[in-house]
């Protein structure tokens, strides 16, 4: 395939990535009255695969074209969600501060990748060269706004509502509980890169994070299977297969810290691989409550549900109840 093929199907992969980490933890943070459903809207049909083997520069150039669309238009629905949600004036100083950039340049590329002004020479009339720069750099912004939204947001972390009583309750309250440590240490860590800071991190991820899906992995998934409906047993395989994922990054973090602990590599080099470990296991815990436990809290009992509930306590209970969990409420 085109090496510049595999920089665009990668492009977009990461974009589907953040972008749907977004939705599924908004949608997990509600937990009140849902919101009419929307009709479908073409924007988010999932877009056409290319076919292997030789690709024609003309239909390249499309690509890249309708790349750079999608990054721009997402560009200006983040806008809509910072205004809405009242913390815009809080993301350019962010932005600045990530990037290291002010920002009236950051504006500029903006202006020259998402709009056509003065002399500028429409799409289809750019080289190649040109629509991959502004696609990419579309991209760039994309992820700049989301990472500035999410520093924010850090600043006053909020968790949806329990809304579940005895085991169930017990779960979620477990889940707020990493979420909390989680956040507390990843902050810690960014705010002053520290090798012992890295360390306290590690700690989390292998003490506590790694066990308690060991817990999951033996009791929720074949739970959530025994119900006989396939939509839950497709979700459950699927989120049940992330624990790889989170379990390599896991892997990737510790080898990092123990080149620290060697001196061959500085503290900072664990924030960009605890950054990614942090959201992909909060997307995680999302998707995990929203299209398992949830559907289960419908379906079956208290009862039915201690098991998970005891595996976790047999894993990671004592760290639980140093932090203030008890089973009192899922007690047999």
């Amino acid at each position: 395939m085109h090496p510049l093929i595999h920089r665009f199907v990668a492009l977009v992969a990461l974009l589907t990535l953040l972008g749907s980490g977004v939705g599924v933890i908004a949608g997990s943070a509600q937990e009140a009255t849902p919101a009419a459903s929307p009709t479908i809207n073409s924007r988010y049909v999932p877009p056409p695969e290319l076919p292997e083997g030789a690709v024609a520069e003309e239909t390249l150039r499309q690509q890249l074209i309708a790349a750079k669309a999608t990054s721009c238009a997402d560009l200006e629905l983040i806008a809509g969600i910072l205004v809405s949600s009242g913390v815009l004036p809080q993301v350019p100083p962010m932005i600045s501060a990530l990037t290291g950039m002010p920002i009236d340049e950051l504006e500029a590329r903006e202006t020259t990748a998402c709009q056509q002004v003065g002399e500028a020479l429409p799409d289809d009339q750019k080289s190649i060269a040109q629509l991959l720069n502004e696609a990419n750099t579309a991209q760039w912004l994309v992820q700049i706004h989301l990472g500035a939204m999410d520093h924010v947001m850090m600043q006053n972390p909020t968790y949806r509502p329990i809304a579940a009583q005895g085991c169930f309750a017990a779960f979620f309250e477990m889940h707020n509980l990493n979420i909390e440590t989680m956040r507390h240490d990843y902050l810690s860590l960014i705010s002053n890169p520290t090798l012992e800071k890295g360390q306290a991190l590690g700690q989390f991820w292998t003490e506590v994070l790694q066990p308690h899906a060991v817990a999951e992995d033996a009791t929720l998934w074949d739970l959530a299977r025994s119900v006989g409906d396939p939509n839950l047993t497709r979700s459950a395989d699927l989120v049940e297969a992330e624990h790889q994922t989170i379990d390599r990054g896991i892997a990737a973090y510790m080898e990092t810290l123990a080149a620290v602990e060697r001196g061959e590599a500085e503290p900072a080099a664990l924030v960009p691989l605890a950054e990614g470990l942090r959201i992909r296991t909060e997307l995680h815990f999302g998707k995990e409550e929203v299209t398992v436990v949830r559907p289960l809290q419908q379906r079956i009992d208290d009862a039915e549900f201690r098991p998970v509930i005891e595996a976790l306590d047999s894993e990671i209970g004592a760290w639980l109840r140093d932090n203030g969990w008890t089973m009192e409420e899922c007690a047999g």
